[in-house]
């Protein structure tokens, strides 16, 4: 009986294995979802933030932003990343600025011959 036992504890194992790949496949598509989530959030508080900005503010969207930033706080709160760490040196907003004269200097350039309006 010790080929079955031998037979027996590798299967084992294989279930065990698979149910570890299983439960790693289940935490990122939730991490994805959860990911997707704050984007889309991110894209609507973005909307109303360039409304009001613009001078066209919409009437109402108090509730709506503080919904969305309550919703954005409990994903953050859970684990996902809204926004990137600075102190950890992950990079931040992009300065529209620099990277034209970034670009502009690996090309040859001048900066203000890429901007518009410089």
């Amino acid at each position: 009986m010790g080929f079955f036992d031998s037979v027996k504890e590798q299967a084992d194992k294989a279930v065990e294995g698979a149910k570890g790949l299983a439960d790693k496949a289940g935490a990122k598509v939730k991490d994805v979802k959860a990911s997707r989530k704050a984007g889309d959030l991110l894209d609507d508080l973005g909307r109303f933030s360039y409304a009001d900005k613009t001078g066209r503010p919409i009437a109402g969207s108090g509730p709506e932003i503080e919904r969305i930033v309550a919703e954005l706080k409990a994903l953050e709160e859970a684990g996902a990343t809204i926004l990137p760490d600075q102190t950890a040196g992950d990079v931040g907003p992009v300065d529209l600025r620099e990277a034209a004269a970034a670009k502009a200097a690996a090309d040859g350039a001048g900066a203000a011959e890429t901007l518009p309006g410089s």
